[in-house]
């Protein structure tokens, strides 16, 4: 069953930028403009889901 999962707040934003490590089936960014505190533009995002998938993916030395 898919799981949708967002917080608010000061920490909120980590839950939008690495949700998906505890299982959560969507993220969300902000585009043109946030309708609220703490909203991540989506250039973040992606840069950080890059490096995110990049380290979780990589084979240790």
């Amino acid at each position: 069953m898919p799981l949708s999962c967002m917080s608010m707040g000061p920490y909120g934003s980590l839950t939008r930028l690495f949700g998906w490590t505890f299982g959560s089936a969507l993220t969300f960014a902000v585009g043109a403009s946030s309708s609220a505190p703490g909203q991540v533009p989506i250039e973040d995002l992606n840069t950080v889901l890059a490096i995110l998938q990049k380290s979780m993916t990589s084979k240790s030395s």
